[in-house]
Order: C-alpha cells, then sequence, then structure tokens
C-alpha cells in the first residue's frame, strides 16, 4: 500500500502542476496522509455504543480492505502491489480487518478510563 500511496501523493502533485517528489520527502508526504486519512477513517468507529464497538470496527476494517483491493485500480493506480497474488489480496483484506478491530478496542479501551477532559 505504501507504494500505491506513493504513486497517488505523485499524481495529485502532478495534476495540480506542482514536481514530484522522491525519497524521504515523498515517504513522509505519504505517511502524513496515510494517518491523516486513516485517522479519520478510522474514528467513525467511535460512533458506535460499546455492545457494537467490535461490530463496527470489523465492518470498517473490511470494507476499508474491499476500497483497497477494489478501487485502486479503477482510480488509476497501479493495484499489483495488492491484488498480484490471492495472498496479496489476503493480507491487504487482513492487515485493514485488523486496523479496524484494534480501532475498536482501543476506543474501548479509552472509554474506560478517567479523561480529564470529559
Amino acid at each position: 500500500m505504501d507504494l500505491i500511496g506513493e504513486e497517488g501523493v505523485n499524481k495529485m502533485l502532478e495534476g495540480a502542476g506542482a514536481d514530484p517528489l522522491k525519497g524521504g520527502a515523498l515517504y513522509a508526504a505519504t505517511l502524513s496522509g496515510d494517518l491523516l486519512a486513516n485517522g479519520m477513517y478510522y474514528s467513525v468507529i467511535g460512533q458506535a455504543k460499546d455492545d457494537k464497538l467490535l461490530l463496527r470496527g470489523t465492518v470498517a476494517g473490511l470494507a476499508a480492505g474491499w476500497g483497497a483491493l477494489s478501487l485502486t485500480g479503477r482510480s488509476g493506480l497501479n493495484d499489483d502491489p495488492v491484488t498480484r497474488t490471492q495472498k496479496s489480496r489476503m493480507l491487504t483484506l487482513g492487515y485493514y480487518l485488523l486496523g479496524g478491530i484494534a480501532a475498536a478496542l482501543t476506543i474501548k479501551a479509552l472509554r474506560r478510563t478517567n479523561h480529564p477532559f470529559d
């Protein structure tokens, strides 16, 4: 997914008339975008009540994995890194599923603690 993200960042820059990034700058821009986008995406899991967090996390993770597998190529990006083999497809789906579950469990754990801002 990192390779696809880097390709996406450079396509957006080129579309805006800017020069493509390389090396560390490209990696930093891609990582920043990943953290921001995934943070916003997985934060919607927190809208669920405690008894539905795991279900929402599972659904969000599977939806993100399905999107990575099916929308990457349709977006004009090279989807080879995630669709080349059955193993890469399953790993992609699994990583996103684990991300959704981890987000749900983290939100649940944070809700159990006393927060100074509550």
